[in-house]
Parts: structure tokens; C-alpha cells; sequence
């Protein structure tokens, strides 16, 4: 979520890749911000195959869907609450 050991060490938070608007990225988005950089994000192109960097956009998919998981999760035990 963006507040990792880089961010305790006083660098910019990454976004968090698990708010709707980062759910709403298509896979070639992803790839291409992995591929060529964006913001203070480098480039990772040389520095993983395109295999390894569609590998991470698969990977960012797993934690959306994990996150995704878990606040639906929440939602029926708080609309019961509301009730």
C-alpha cells in the first residue's frame, strides 16, 4: 500500500496499487509504467525481461484481487450493521 521501509527512510510513497483507481488500469498500462517509468518510477525494462515485467503486472493483479477480497468481505457485516 505505499508505506513500506522506503517511505520510513523519507522517500515519496509509491501509489497504492490496490485504490479503485489503480484496479482501473489495463494490464498494457501497467506494463508500460513498469516498462518505461513514470513520475520518480525508473524504467525497468533493463532491468527485468518482458516476461519478468508481465510477471509483476500479473503479481499487482493477485494483490488488487487479495484487497478487492477483503473489503467485500467487509461490506456485509457492515451493511447488517446499518440495519
Amino acid at each position: 500500500k505505499g508505506n513500506g521501509p522506503v517511505v520510513q527512510r523519507g522517500f515519496v510513497p509509491p501509489p497504492d496499487l490496490t485504490r479503485p483507481e489503480a484496479r482501473a488500469y489495463s494490464d498494457a498500462r501497467l506494463f508500460h509504467v513498469i516498462s518505461a517509468g513514470q513520475n520518480i518510477m525508473p524504467s525497468y525494462a533493463g532491468k527485468l525481461t518482458e516476461s519478468e515485467r508481465w510477471a509483476v503486472v500479473y503479481y499487482i493483479r493477485q494483490l488488487q484481487q487479495q484487497a478487492a477480497g477483503t473489503q467485500a468481505a467487509l461490506l456485509p457485516h457492515s451493511s447488517q450493521q446499518r440495519q
